[in-house]
Parts: structure tokens; C-alpha cells; sequence
């Protein structure tokens, strides 16, 4: 999901450069950035001047504090460890925790998830999240070109994760269905779905 927010993210950049030439070299200089933090603070910095004095440039404010948080989390899903819970509850058994961890004493006789880990529904969280995110993106974009928005104002607010039953049935279904046909779907993009 990281991947489309960046790629809205440069549209968006893009499309406030009206000269072919220079869109394309732009293009070259925002890929050719290393890191999400590097593609954000390049997208703010051109935007926001791009923006000066244009009605527009207060929900851009907004975007950027939106990005910036959901790169936080999308920092979670990449630097943070892996662990284990083998005897915790069901969605709780594999974490991502920070590598970095106090000592603690431990309070129960199951080993379990530390404080502020990220687990299976938190995972799912962010990554409706991201799927928003990238929505609010595009229908920012259409808004600064004068086009209609492609997804309603509800799509940019992300929907609650579903329980962790709802997940385990979503996540078998997904399992047969690729079992069945592991050839189907998932190419150049095609067969992309909604986030569970």
C-alpha cells in the first residue's frame, strides 16, 4: 500500500508541473530518493510552494500530517522484530515489536505481546490506513486539476478493522482461492481488491 501512496504522491507533485521536460527530470529526482521521509519533505517542500496562496494549500497541510503519521507506521512495518506468542490469543500470537526493549519482569506465566506491539489488527489497521490515505490523495489531486473525485468523502477516512474472526475466515478464503488458481489475479496490478 506504501508503494501507491508514494506513487499518488508524485502524481500529485508532478501534476503541478506544467512543462513535459521538466516533469520528467522532476520525476527522475523524486524516484532517485531513498526513503519515505526523503520523497515526503521533497513532495511538502515543492507543494507547498507550489500551493502559496491557493485555496487548496490548507487541506494540502493536512495531507502532509497525514503522511507523516502513516510513514511512522509504515517505519513500524519495516524496522520492527518479528516475535512469537505461540501460547497467546488468537491474533495476538505473532507481533512486530520494537527492537530496542526494556527489561521487564514478566507478569504473567504466557509469554505475551510487550506493551504498544503491533499485532494482526493493528497491522490490518494501517494498512486501511494507507488504502485511505491514497484515496484522499487522489481525490486531492482530482480537486487541483478541476476534475471530479474519483471516490467518495468516506473512502478518505479509513473503516474500522475487522474482529479477529472476520480476518481468520478472510485470510482461508484468500488461501483456497490461491490454492485453487495461483496463477489468477495479482498481475500488472489486476485483481487488486479492496483491503481487507
Amino acid at each position: 500500500m506504501w508503494a501507491t501512496v508514494e506513487i499518488s504522491l508524485w502524481k500529485i507533485v508532478g501534476g503541478g508541473i506544467q512543462h513535459p521536460l521538466n516533469r520528467r527530470s522532476l520525476a527522475v529526482g523524486f524516484f532517485s530518493l531513498e526513503g519515505a521521509r526523503a520523497k515526503r519533505t521533497f513532495a511538502e517542500a515543492t507543494m507547498s510552494r507550489l500551493l502559496a496562496g491557493h485555496p487548496l494549500r490548507t487541506e494540502w497541510i493536512k495531507l502532509i500530517d497525514r503522511l507523516r503519521q502513516a510513514a511512522d507506521k509504515r517505519n513500524v512495518l519495516a524496522h520492527w522484530q518479528p516475535k512469537v506468542y505461540p501460547q497467546a490469543r488468537p491474533g495476538r500470537r505473532l507481533a512486530l515489536e520494537h527492537p530496542i526493549q526494556p527489561k521487564k519482569k514478566s507478569t504473567t506465566k504466557v509469554p505475551l505481546p510487550r506493551p504498544g506491539a503491533y499485532c494482526l489488527r493493528d497491522i490490518v489497521k494501517i494498512r486501511l490506513e494507507l488504502y485511505a490515505l491514497e484515496n484522499a490523495l487522489q481525490n486531492f489531486l482530482a480537486r487541483l486539476a478541476g476534475q471530479k473525485e474519483p471516490y467518495p468523502a468516506s473512502a478518505e477516512q479509513p473503516e474500522n478493522p475487522p474482529q479477529i474472526g472476520q480476518l481468520r475466515r478472510q485470510m482461508l478464503a484468500l488461501l483456497v482461492h490461491r490454492i485453487r488458481e495461483p496463477d489468477a489475479g495479482f498481475q500488472n496490478g489486476e485483481g487488486q481488491q479492496k483491503p481487507a
